[in-house]
């Protein structure tokens, strides 16, 4: 049985000249010599005993076996990055680095004071946090660019460890001289006629499901969807509307000086979440952020049930 000894340089020049199309091109891409690449794609040639590109002097373009070739090596190359990702985050984790993956709100209206928190005593220890959308948090976590994600519940792979930390609810934030704020608690119904905004389509899917529940008269939408969550905060500042976002946000809601009502009939819950590996080993120092977060959200989670 052959056995070919390939090495990654030589897939990832095969890769990149078949994207580039040009061994010029892909040599600038890898910042490499051109007489390297092309070296490389000799020498993979010369192991599979087949040509893969046909070349002209205007351009280089796969063959049939480089065609057959391509998936594998494109597997390969995302196999290896993911690879470096994870060898790249164990030596961080050796130097006390923990990556935290966090959307906008979390990443600078909560997280800030509860990682100064744990730097009073872990001041060895550098945290660095990495914002992201919603839809990525689990992503994040699951090919290594984040050690740990903090950010509301989303479904996630086998490989990635999810930890309810806070349930927080639904709420409409207004300013304090809002007509409706003299009501403690508002029905979904009592947003008819009024310009109500909210951020990002995670936000939209809430209101479609609420308007399922209702009857047709009493269906609503959206002054506007944004796509982060300060801006529907910020209109509803300067008193254009009001702004349906989770409980959680209250610390930049806050300093928008607005208030919040229950918004209920139907009432919509979520969790933020704690997100981490299954499969990758967690140093001490990842451990002890995490029952740092999980203490400082179990006092959130306190405080919220007494508002």
């Amino acid at each position: 049985m052959v056995r070919f000894r390939i090495s990654s340089r030589q897939i990832e020049a095969f890769v990149s000249v078949a994207q580039c199309k040009s061994f010029t091109a892909a040599a600038h891409s890898l910042d490499i010599s051109t007489s390297a690449i092309s070296n490389l794609i000799a020498e993979l040639e010369n192991i599979v005993q087949v040509r893969l590109f046909e070349r002209s002097t205007r351009k280089v373009v796969l063959n049939d076996a480089g065609r057959l070739l391509l998936p594998a090596a494109l597997t390969f190359s995302r196999n290896l990055a993911s690879l470096e990702r994870v060898a790249e985050g164990l030596a961080r984790q050796a130097a006390g680095t923990i990556r935290v993956a966090a959307p906008m709100v979390m990443a600078s209206a909560i997280l800030p004071a509860m990682i100064a928190q744990f730097q009073i005593t872990n001041p060895a220890a550098e945290i660095v946090l990495i914002e992201t959308s919603v839809e990525w948090l689990g992503e994040r976590v699951a090919q290594g660019e984040a050690d740990l994600a903090v950010g509301p519940d989303r479904a996630t792979d086998d490989i990635v460890i999810a930890e309810e930390l806070l349930p927080t609810r639904w709420v409409v934030w207004l300013s304090a001289d809002h007509p409706l704020a003299h009501k403690d608690v508002l029905f979904w119904r009592d947003l008819r006629g009024v310009r109500f905004f909210t951020g990002g389509h995670d936000h939209e899917r809430i209101v479609e499901a609420a308007m399922a529940g209702l009857a047709i008269e009493d269906r609503i939408v959206p002054g506007q969807v944004f796509d982060n969550i300060s801006t529907a905060l910020g209109v509803a500042a300067a008193n254009l509307g009001v702004a349906l976002c989770p409980e959680y946000v209250a610390p930049m809601a806050r300093a928008f000086n607005l208030e919040h009502r229950r918004l209920i009939d139907p009432e919509f819950t979520r969790f933020v979440t704690l997100y981490s590996s299954a499969i990758r080993p967690k140093s001490e120092a990842i451990v002890d952020f995490m029952q740092h977060l999980k203490d400082c959200f179990a006092r959130m989670k306190s405080s919220q049930s007494a508002t």
